[in-house]
């Protein structure tokens, strides 16, 4: 799960593939659901790939506040920060170091990473993963 397989590192960005920004609605629904701000993004499209010898797969409406993947929204490494956001979220793996080794090819969310993940593991798995359509409900 390369983020150089998406786009071609120095080619014009290609629109977003798997999430999409919430809109106002949403987003005063998942803040009223969940007494959450920090979401921006939920997926639109099951997104499947290998983490180690495991088969991960995010489903369609998960939230994600996108602090994991890139400044600008590009799909430079959309599936990378998509999946490591589901697997602090549902420690599905187990492990924070192989979590966060699917985002080797971003350098500086590295650095961060290592910097703030100990907080966000724990933090996030503890909420646990939470979906748009359970906001929408309400």
């Amino acid at each position: 799960m390369c983020c150089h397989e998406n786009c071609g590192h120095g080619d014009t960005p290609k629109p977003l593939e798997y999430v999409r920004k919430l809109t106002h609605e949403e987003l005063a629904a998942v803040k009223n659901h969940y007494g959450a701000d920090y979401y921006k993004y939920c997926s639109i499209k099951e997104l499947s790939v290998m983490v180690g010898t495991q088969k991960v797969t995010v489903p369609v409406g998960f939230l994600t506040d996108g602090c994991s993947g890139p400044f600008t929204l590009d799909t430079r490494c959309e599936t990378a920060w998509l999946v490591h956001d589901w697997l602090y979220a549902t420690h599905e793996v187990g492990d924070k170091e192989l979590a966060d080794s699917v985002l080797k090819e971003i350098p500086v969310r590295e650095l961060v990473a290592a910097l703030c993940g100990c907080v966000a593991w724990e933090g996030s798995f503890k909420r646990g993963p939470q979906f748009i359509q359970e906001a929408m409900k309400h």
